[in-house]
This record gives C-alpha cells, sequence and structure tokens, in this order.
C-alpha cells in the first residue's frame, strides 16, 4: 500500500506545477503561515479540543450513569461538565499544536513512514488482548452473570443485537463444526455458511474475506478480537491512501478524511453487520489499484495488479448486501474513472489509445474474467439456496424507486449525538446513522471550485465532474424517486432510501475532501472572493453560503434530536453541532486557502473520531457468552445427548444452544427450513409468516400447533405455538426457557416437558413420554 502512490496521484507534480504557475512544495506540508493564520488556525483547533473534550466528559458521565443504573439518557448537561472540559481540553489543544510544528516534522515524517508497520503491530496486541468492540456482555444481561463483563471503557448496546445475538454467535458455533461449509448447527439442520450471513469457514468464498481468517487459525474470542481490530486499521489505511490520491498527497487533510470515515456514525453503528467496513475497504483499494496499474509500465506487476483487483472486486461482492452495494458501486465507479480520464487527458493522441489498451482495457478484462469464473465456481453450488432466499417474503427481491428521503439527510447531522443516549428508542440509531459531512456542502464547494478553476482557464476536474454527477443522481433517487425504467438500469431498485442517502453524505465529503485540494489554484483577478487579513491567500465566497445551509441543517437537526428523546439537550447538542460545522468549514477554508491547516483540520475530525469511538465499547473477551454457566450447561447436555434437536423460547436462547455445539431449530434462521415447517402447515395457508428471514419464538401449547405473526411485527420475526405432539414430530429433544417454571403442558401418550437444569438465568427442559425418555 504504501507504494500505491509511488507514481503520484491526480494531482501530480506535471498537472500542480501547470496550475499554480510552476510552484511545488512538500508532500503533506504548507506554505509558511502568517501571523493570522496562525491565529485561525490555534483558534480552531482550541474549539475543536474543547468540543472534543466535552463530548467525551458528558460520555463518560454518561457510562458512569448506565452501569450506575441511573438510567440511559442524558437529561441535562452537568455545570460542572464545561468546566471539566475546559481543564482536559488545554493540554489537549497544546499537544496538537505541537504535533503540527515545524519542530514536530520529523516525528511527523517518521509516523507516516511506519504507518503501516505501526497498524499491523497495534492489530496483533488488540488481537492478542482478545480487545474488539462488540457488545456481547449485553449476554449478561440476556441470561445472567455479571453485568458488563470485560467491558473496559464505555458500555454495551442492546440496539447491537444484530452483532452480538447473530453474527457472533454464528461464527462462535462454527468452532464446533471445525469451520465446514454447510452447519448442522443454525437452524438445526444443514445449512449454508458461505453466502448467506457468511460464517468464517473451509470454503472457497473465505478467501476473499480475509477479516474472518482469525477465526480459523485463532479460535473464538481472539478470531472475534481480529475481525473488529483488523476492519478498523485496513479502513483507516486505505482511506489515508485513497485521502492522499485525492488531495495531491495532502497528508493532514487525508487524515482528518480517514478519521472522518473510519469513526462516522454509520461506519461505527453498523461496524460489524452488514458489511459496510469491507465495502468501504475494498471500494477503495479497487480504486487505488486501478490507479497504480494506469501508471505502471511493467506487464508482469500489472497482471499481478490485475489479480488483485479481481480478488478485491470479488471480496466487494461477496458482502452480498445490495443495498449498499449498489450506491457505493457507483460512486466508486465515478472516482476510479475521473481517475483515468484525468490521466489519459494528460496524454497525447497516440500514446493515449496505447495506455488506454495495455493499461487499462487488457487488465480489466483480466480481472472481470477471473471474476466470473471464480464468482461462478463460489455461486453455482449454492444456487438452491440463493432461490430460497430471493423467494422469501422478506428480504425477498426488494424493488424501490426512491423518493420521500430528505428525513434521513436531517439524521445525517444529529446522528453523531446517538453515541450520547444508551437505549434505541424512539429513534433507531444504527437506522439513522449518516456519514457527518453537512450535506450538500461538499457539492457547493466542487461547484464553486469548478468554477474557479474555469475562470483560470484550467480544465474541469474529472473525478468532481463525475461524482458530483453521481451524488446528483443518488440524491435524486432520494428526495423525488426515479422511473422505474432508470431505477432498474441502474440497480438503484435493489437498494433502499435510508442506505442511498448514507452513500450520498460519503460522496459529499470526498467532494468536499477533493474541493479542498484544489483550490489553491491561482485566483483570477477581480475574483470574487472575501479576503481575510494576514491569511496570505484569499478566501472564497463559500463561507455565507454554508452558513445558511448549516442554519437549515441545525433547524432539522433540533427537530430530530426532539423526536429522539433528548428534546431537554436538543438546545446544547444544536449550539455544539453549529461550533463543530463552523470550526469544520473554517479548516477547511484555511486547508483550500494553501494555509498550514494541518493541526485545525486535523482537530475538527476529532470531534467526529471522539462521538463514533463512544458507539462500541471497549471489551475484552467473550466470557460473558462463552464462559457463562447456561452455555456450559447446554454444551453438558449437547456432549452427553449429541444426536439431540434443541428449540429455545426466544431466538437468542437458540443462538445461545448453537455457541455450545447444540444443533437448534430456532437458532436465527437465516432462510426458511420450508420442509420443517410445511410439516405443521402442509397446505401452506399459513407460508407468508414463516417463508422469511426469521427470529423464532417458540411456545409449547395444548393442543395442536400454529403460526403467529401480526403485520405490525418487524419484518424478521414470528411465533410458533408448538402442540408437544408436533414437537415430536419435529424431533425436537430439549427445550430452553427463561421462565425458571413452565405451565404444565401435555401431549398425546404422556408427553411432557420435564426440568433438567437451571443454569444462569435459564431453565432446561427435557421432552418425555410415559414411558420416559423418549
Amino acid at each position: 500500500m504504501p507504494e500505491i502512490m509511488r507514481d503520484g496521484g491526480v494531482g501530480d507534480d506535471v498537472r500542480r506545477a501547470r496550475e499554480t504557475g510552476g510552484a511545488t512544495r512538500e508532500p503533506g506540508a504548507g506554505p509558511a503561515p502568517s501571523r493570522g493564520a496562525r491565529i485561525a488556525r490555534a483558534a480552531c483547533v482550541a474549539l475543536a479540543s474543547y468540543l472534543s473534550a466535552l463530548w467525551a466528559v458528558m460520555f463518560a458521565r454518561l457510562t458512569a450513569q448506565v452501569r450506575g443504573g441511573g438510567g440511559d439518557v442524558l437529561a441535562a448537561l452537568d455545570p460542572a461538565d464545561p468546566l471539566v472540559a475546559a481543564v482536559v481540553a488545554v493540554p489537549l489543544c497544546a499537544l496538537l499544536l505541537a504535533f503540527f510544528s515545524r519542530r514536530a516534522a520529523p516525528l511527523r515524517r517518521l509516523l507516516f513512514r511506519l504507518r503501516v508497520p505501526i497498524g499491523l503491530l497495534a492489530v496483533v496486541a488488540l488481537t492478542a488482548l482478545e480487545i474488539s468492540g462488540s457488545s456481547i456482555a449485553q449476554w449478561s444481561t440476556l441470561i445472567g452473570g455479571d453485568a458488563d463483563q470485560g467491558t473496559l471503557l464505555g458500555f454495551s448496546r442492546s440496539i447491537r443485537g444484530d452483532e452480538f445475538m447473530v453474527l457472533t454467535p454464528f461464527a462462535f458455533s462454527q468452532e464446533h463444526t471445525g469451520y465446514a461449509a454447510v452447519s448442522d448447527l443454525i437452524r438445526g439442520t444443514a445449512t449454508d455458511v458461505t453466502m448467506v450471513y457468511a460464517q468464517p469457514c473451509w470454503a472457497l468464498p473465505t478467501l476473499f474475506r480475509p477479516f474472518l481468517w482469525g477465526y480459523l487459525v485463532l479460535g473464538s474470542a481472539r478470531g472475534l478480537a481480529f475481525f473488529w481490530s483488523a476492519r478498523l486499521v485496513a479502513l483507516l489505511l486505505v482511506s489515508f491512501e485513497l485521502g492522499r490520491l485525492f488531495t495531491r498527497d495532502r497528508r493532514c487533510v487525508s487524515a482528518a478524511y480517514a478519521a472522518m470515515l473510519a469513526f462516522c456514525p454509520l461506519a461505527q453503528w453498523w461496524f460489524a453487520i452488514n458489511g459496510i467496513a469491507e465495502l468501504l475497504i475494498f471500494g477503495q483499494a479497487l480504486v487505488l489499484a486501478l490507479h497504480r496499474c494506469l501508471r505502471e509500465g511493467r506487464p508482469l506487476v500489472r497482471a499481478g495488479l490485475a489479480l488483485l483487483m479481481a480478488w478485491l472486486a470479488l471480496g466487494y461482492l461477496f458482502v452480498v448486501y445490495p443495498a449498499w452495494q449498489v450506491p457505493l458501486f457507483w460512486m466508486f465507479l465515478a472516482l476510479g474513472a475521473g481517475d483515468a480520464v484525468g490521466y489519459l487527458r494528460e496524454l497525447g493522441p497516440s500514446e493515449r489509445r496505447g495506455v488506454a489498451l495495455r493499461r487499462l482495457a487488457l487488465p480489466l478484462c483480466g480481472m472481470l474474467l477471473v471474476v466470473a469464473a471464480v464468482g461462478a465456481a463460489c455461486l453455482l453450488p449454492v444456487t438452491d439456496v440463493i432461490a430460497l432466499e430471493t423467494g422469501t417474503v422478506y428480504p425477498g427481491q426488494r424493488s424501490d424507486l426512491g423518493g420521500g428521503g430528505l428525513e434521513y439527510f436531517l439524521y445525517e447531522a444529529a446522528s453523531p449525538f446517538n453515541a450520547l443516549r444508551a437505549s434505541e428508542a424512539p429513534l433507531n440509531a444504527s437506522e439513522s446513522a449518516g456519514v457527518f459531512a453537512l450535506f450538500p456542502l461538499g457539492l457547493v464547494f466542487a461547484v464553486l471550485c469548478q468554477v474557479r478553476r474555469a475562470r483560470r482557464t484550467v480544465s474541469l476536474d474529472a473525478p468532481i465532474v463525475l461524482l458530483g454527477a453521481v451524488e446528483v443522481l443518488l440524491a435524486a433517487y432520494c428526495l423525488v424517486g426515479l422511473p422505474e425504467p432508470l431505477a432498474a438500469a441502474t440497480l438503484l431498485s435493489h437498494s433502499l432510501n435510508v442506505r442511498v442517502a448514507q452513500v450520498v453524505c460519503l460522496a459529499d465529503l470526498l467532494l468536499m475532501v477533493r474541493s479542498v485540494a484544489l483550490w489553491d489554484v491561482a485566483p483570477a483577478t477581480g475574483g470574487a472572493h472575501l479576503a481575510v487579513r494576514g491569511c496570505g491567500r484569499p478566501w472564497p465566497r463559500a463561507l455565507p453560503w454554508a452558513a445558511a445551509l448549516a442554519a437549515d441543517a441545525l433547524a432539522g437537526v433540533a427537530l430530530a434530536l426532539v423526536a429522539h428523546g433528548s428534546a431537554g439537550l436538543a438546545p446544547l447538542f444544536s449550539a455544539l453541532l453549529g461550533l463543530f460545522a463552523a470550526t469544520l468549514l473554517a479548516s477547511a477554508q484555511l486547508a483550500a486557502a494553501g494555509a498550514d491547516a494541518g493541526a485545525a483540520l486535523v482537530a475538527a475530525s476529532l470531534v467526529v473520531l471522539v462521538s463514533g469511538a463512544s458507539v462500541n465499547p471497549v471489551q475484552r473477551g467473550a466470557d460473558a457468552l462463552l464462559a457463562s454457566p447456561a452455555r456450559a450447561a447446554v454444551a453438558q447436555l449437547a456432549d452427553d445427548d449429541p444426536g439431540a434437536l434443541w428449540a429455545g423460547e426466544y431466538s437468542f436462547l437458540g443462538q445461545l444452544c448453537i455457541t455450545a455445539g447444540a444443533p437448534c431449530v430456532n437458532s436465527v434462521n437465516t432462510y426458511p427450513a420450508l420442509d420443517r415447517w410445511r410439516v405443521l402447515d402442509p397446505d401452506g395457508s399459513d407460508e407468508r409468516a414463516y417463508n422469511r428471514y426469521a427470529h423464532i419464538t417458540v411456545v409449547p401449547v395444548e393442543g395442536p400447533s400454529s403460526f403467529v405473526r401480526d403485520e405490525w411485527d418487524p419484518q424478521d420475526t414470528f411465533t410458533v405455538r408448538l402442540g408437544l405432539d408436533d414437537m415430536e414430530r419435529l424431533g425436537i429433544d430439549y427445550y430452553v426457557s427463561l421462565a425458571q417454571d413452565l405451565p404444565e403442558v401435555t401431549g398425546g401418550e404422556g408427553l411432557r416437558l420435564e426440568l433438567v437444569s437451571r443454569a444462569g438465568g435459564v431453565s432446561i427442559w427435557r421432552l418425555v413420554g410415559e414411558r420416559g425418555v423418549r
């Protein structure tokens, strides 16, 4: 990765010299700052440091409040918080200013050269210490145990159920199957784990899921730690490299972009689910590999890069979540195509044709051939599973034409404050998470930047033009919707409004970063600028526009916060957001004006980093689940009776069973077990209830069985009221419940549930008949 920029980025020295009248500078460094620029920079750093410190103080108070059982929402600002934040902010501000001073330049260069070894060392250390961001400590709440077991910082969140109740138990259960491609534990029957909710397994698709490799060689607890740490480090490093590529190697701007992306609410609230981290890593790496391939003259190296691009493309495809894959594909396509167009435009006509054929067309064709061949080899064995999944009532084959998505852009601005409440009600923190970019400020900056370039007779910037066009298309999908033919042609019909809005905000952040990098074109005489004393460069008149747009955003933020249940803190949060927006904009303006604004921009991104780091806990180990008495009791019975089939009262109890090696019919059904449920529903009259991805509740009852699903129930749930005779027909031997005593329920031939064990917060029952154990 460090060599990916070896031959220059989109802003090569040739173009840079042409646009700046021959002036060049050391990568990542700006001109010597004037007195006014130093004052402005220090003010930005001080304000950002204070906001970050205040956030950290408020979150620390919330953490103590949650752990002490005092409530899950901050009701008001403590009078001591601003004072404590000021004390914390002073050394933080001094540290940032010292780190970004010219005297610290050798240290910064050393850290830059060692960034990859430092990242690898961090992954090794965190994995060895079993440190992750999992909310697995929630299992202590569910099945008994020490509260916050293993949680070092922050607190686990119940809303992360898809992580600690679904994905993580699935991965842990694989240790009992020898990491087989087909699990006999999940659903209590043969279940493919290579594609739907992909799990660590010894199969070809896992070759393209590197973050699952830790489970295969390190086991469950350290595999979980590797899964979290490797993805975070990879996302930071790849984002930094893409930032360097699209900012002419302006390293501070790139570092700010990497922090704002890796710790944005979207990335952190969805970090372990639906592959958002993998999509961002593979997509950005694809753009970097294509950039390198275009500038590589050695055929063998280009062949290797084509194979690398194929591996990255397969990793992207095998995430299997179209709602994000489709809009992100268009964004990454715009970035890659913009890079290619910008490079080819600099070449002569004859040279351009040869380069386009040898360095672009041939590698891409080779990549596509490899992707097609490997993709077919991975998908053909599971076509029946794919057909079953797409034929479900939920998720089935989604079709959405968009429209009416304005609220999601308001959520984007408010989403950083979701970390300051522990509960999920009344607004779902994950669904409302976004990329904090103050959309559409990036688009405004991009337009102004292009106008500025055009007035200097400099050609329009291809990445900005293409990315801006994609952002407009995606925003149109969200706000007004697309005609059905266009939505189908662009595949956006397979996405969702909320997912596309999140990608729009990410594209807006990239436009802001790119525009800042290109702003230092020498201004035209008589241009419309706002002069700032002592800055050394004129500032554009974007600030009033930005202020107006930020004011509109704040009005929506206040409304969103009131709906969020934090009405008492809405004025404070809106004020904090306004100050942060002003800091971010001022930092971007300093950087755009060519001043040495590295500290200011990184400090502004620190607020996003602190809020994002508040989302997930710092968790050591997985003992809350793996060492729980309830799991130990299930594991003991599963060892003593290896052929038994289990059911749980709730789906998470089914997940508990599979982590102990006990096959369970109502562990989360990633796709429906139609053959099983048709035993109870031979005429298919209830198929709409159970033909879905589902969390299943099983309730033993007298008499015949039935499926219960109300229209207002979540899409991924249903209940089976299961008679004991049907329980026997399904082959179920054991039943796990949270109730310490069950109502007396009987079936034919004396069938009844007999208590076997109580452990932790659960009880375990065995189905027996007149002759004892059946």
